[in-house]
């Protein structure tokens, strides 16, 4: 048995279900998992650690299951009520403290992982959600969610830009704390970028590391709980 309040679940039902409609949750030390989206430019990997949870013993190993089925009964539980998960030999299981059940079967689904050590990452620094979400939001202004957005690192900081310098564009810098060995420009999907930030809406900072021509790995870690985006750049 799994428990905790509404709350803390929706935290991290609402995390998986905006990134992607499937996945494999495995259950050992914490909830562990890593979501690769069907056209593999995005890898998430979630952590939440035992002490995230009031109860943590689960009799089960792993659960293949549809994030929105997974989330959607929290509609009917109350907002500080206690959840507590459990399975069963057709799926699994919600329960409220009151009694209230909710039954869910497990899908099938093909498990995939990536691997970050075979990336080489130059650059760090440390940014709020809430300015690179801005940076992103006013890159769409100009290019809309299919276009992309570059980013030019250096050490002195990091800079977004977007659309035709000749026909109107957007430019805005990002941080101006940079760990960099050298400077380089890199390109991703604005959509792409958005949906992860818009997903970590309760996350106050994050980490990015990225490399040239390698992919962007924005992370953020607590006592709880630790995230870590893998986004694969755009081909110039």
């Amino acid at each position: 048995m799994i428990a905790a309040t509404k709350q803390k679940w929706r935290t991290v039902t609402k995390l998986l279900r905006d990134i992607s409609y499937e996945g494999e949750l495995h259950f050992d030390d914490g909830i562990h998992t890593q979501i690769i989206t069907p056209d593999n430019v995005l890898s998430l990997n979630l952590e939440v650690e035992p002490s995230y949870f009031e109860e943590f013993t689960p009799s089960f190993d792993t659960l293949s299951v549809d994030f929105t089925d997974f989330d959607k009964s929290f509609n009917r539980f109350r907002k500080k009520e206690q959840v507590r998960l459990s399975v069963d030999d057709k799926g699994y299981v919600w329960h409220s403290s009151d009694r209230k059940k909710f039954s869910m079967r497990e899908i099938d689904i093909n498990s995939r992982t990536v691997n970050l050590k075979d990336f080489s990452l130059s650059a760090e620094f440390t940014v709020s959600q809430e300015s690179l979400l801005e940076a992103l939001e006013d890159a769409e202004y100009v290019v809309g969610e299919d276009g992309a957005v570059e980013f030019t690192i250096s050490s002195d900081g990091v800079v977004a830009e977007a659309g035709e310098k000749t026909s109107g564009g957007f430019k805005g810098d990002v941080t101006q704390t940079v760990t960099t060995e050298n400077s380089f420009v890199i390109k991703f999907g604005v959509e792409i970028l958005l949906k992860i930030l818009e997903a970590l809406s309760d996350v106050e900072t994050l980490t990015v590391r990225c490399g040239k021509n390698q992919p962007m790995v924005i992370e953020h870690s607590d006592d709880d709980m630790s995230i870590k985006a893998i986004i694969a750049p755009m081909v110039r």
